[in-house]
C-alpha cells in the first residue's frame, strides 16, 4: 500500500509541476536573457544604454526567480497536503511513506510521470 501510495503522490506532483505553468516562466527567462545579451552586444547601444537594459533584466529575472518559487511550492502542495492527511488519519505514518518515496523504484516512476505529462502536454 505504502508504495501504491508513494507512486500515486509522484504521479499527483508531475501533473501539479505540469499545471502550475513553470515551463513558461522559463521561456520568458530565456527571452529576457536573450534580449540583454542581444543589448550587451550591440556596439551601437551607449554604455548607459546597457546599464539600464541590465538593470530591468536583473528585476526581470528576480521577479521571475520569485514567481518560479511560488510555483513550484504550488506544485508541491498537493502531494504534501494529502500525505499529511494520510499521516493525520493515522492511514500510512509520513516517516513510512517519505522512506518510500526516497526508493529507486518510486523515483524512477515519478521520472516517468513527469515525462509523461509534459509530452502529453504538447
Amino acid at each position: 500500500m505504502t508504495f501504491a501510495v508513494a507512486v500515486f503522490l509522484s504521479i499527483l506532483f508531475a501533473l501539479s509541476f505540469r499545471l502550475s505553468g513553470i515551463v513558461g516562466v522559463g521561456v520568458k527567462v530565456l527571452k529576457i536573457c536573450r534580449s540583454a545579451t542581444a543589448t550587451f552586444l550591440d556596439a551601437e547601444k551607449s554604455d548607459l544604454q546597457k546599464e539600464q537594459a541590465a538593470r530591468a533584466a536583473a528585476l526581470a529575472l528576480l521577479r521571475s526567480l520569485l514567481e518560479i518559487v511560488a510555483r513550484i511550492a504550488a506544485a508541491v502542495l498537493p502531494p504534501a497536503v494529502v500525505g499529511w492527511l494520510l499521516d493525520f488519519s493515522g492511514a500510512l505514518p509520513l516517516a513510512e511513506l517519505l522512506a518510500r518515496l526516497q526508493t529507486w523504484p518510486v523515483i524512477l516512476v515519478g521520472a516517468a510521470a513527469m515525462l509523461g505529462v509534459f509530452a502529453i502536454g504538447k
